[in-house]
């Protein structure tokens, strides 16, 4: 069964899925829609044979299955529900939305009309992070202790939405995939300096009943770009480093351990240090990936950890830092 599918928004992520769903043999690009005639001629210059439009309604045609929103944060609410009553399902850009009430109406009217909502959370298909997934399940890396994230670059500056909004829906959903534990509270600090109103950079925290942190560092004004993940146990850490071309991930056999002692003021501790290890990770495009799993879910023949709850989620954890930002960094309960 090959699927027809509509992809609205030919911006910085819309070419990588026209790429991506066009080369899948379980998809037909059946329609590409831009208001900007510039990104459609540049589409075109590409793939002839793809169907353009300046108009939306095209996406919402009879025959497509698939309607996928790879345009601006604030459409997705209007854009997705459109969609959904027309029948479609959806794979809306991260974030699913601009507020958690949007989301769970979205959800709501899919589940409402039997369709089925797919967030692009494209990290969890990379392959180092499928690897981490699989060796927490192991228990290799013993109890949990912290996670530190660091994603920063130069730009790209956004007017309607700050740098936690633009970046960190990639970490929180990674965090979301990787831990069975939920955050109980978030605590944030941000500051805009080119607009007061917009944060450039923001520094969150996660803390959870087990005394598990998960910190997070996002800056549009670093002169480098980094994306580097820390990730903690009792038995062994893991570096995640996803700007290394090839040796993506490596994982330390370190560890320090409390000694027993007679001293009462005394603290003796042991370092582990032993090997280091680096997995051979498969090279195949996460996008990629996705675009299967898409298929997979819609067909029926896989569950989804990428569904409309998990973006609820993830909004969730970007409300919670937002209003912790606004209260000066008090940290914000979550249920």
């Amino acid at each position: 069964m090959i699927l027809p599918v509509a992809i609205v928004g030919c911006g910085y992520w819309g070419p990588n899925l026209i790429r991506n769903f066009f080369a899948s043999p379980h998809f037909r690009v059946a329609a590409v829609v831009d208001k900007d005639p510039a990104r459609l001629e540049a589409i075109r210059s590409i793939y002839p044979s793809l169907p353009t439009s300046s108009d939306f309604a095209s996406a919402l045609a009879p025959e497509i299955k698939l309607v996928v929103l790879a345009t601006p944060p604030e459409t997705h609410h209007p854009m997705g529900l459109a969609a959904l009553n027309a029948g479609k399902h959806l794979l809306v850009e991260k974030p699913m939305a601009l507020s958690s009430a949007h989301c769970r109406e979205l959800n709501d009217l899919a589940a409402q009309k039997d369709l089925k909502i797919l967030v692009d959370h494209t990290f969890l298909f990379n392959p180092a992070v499928e690897y981490i997934k699989s060796f927490i399940s192991s228990g290799d890396l013993g109890e949990l202790r912290y996670l530190d994230s660091t994603r920063i670059n130069l730009g790209l500056f956004q007017e309607k939405i700050n740098v936690v909004w633009d970046l960190a829906p990639h970490d929180f959903s990674i965090v979301d995939y990787l831990l069975d534990e939920k955050p109980s509270s978030v605590s944030a600090i941000g500051a805009g300096h080119l607009n007061k109103d917009v944060e450039n950079l923001a520094y969150v925290t996660f803390k959870y009943p087990s005394g598990m942190i998960c910190h997070f560092n996002f800056n549009w004004l670093s002169p480098v770009k980094v994306r580097k993940t820390l990730l903690g146990g009792s038995k062994k850490m893991i570096l995640f480093d996803d700007t290394e071309p090839t040796e993506k991930l490596r994982i330390y056999d370190h560890g320090v351990e409390r000694k027993p002692d007679q001293l009462k003021y005394s603290l003796l501790v042991d370092y582990r240090t032993g090997d280091i290890v680096i997995p051979k990770l498969p090279q195949v495009e996460a996008l990629k990936k996705l675009v299967d799993h898409v298929y997979r879910s819609l067909s029926g023949s896989a569950a989804t950890h990428i569904g409309g709850d998990a973006g609820e989620r993830i909004v969730r954890l970007l409300e919670a830092a937002q209003s912790s930002m606004a209260a000066g960094g008090i940290p914000v309960a979550l249920g």
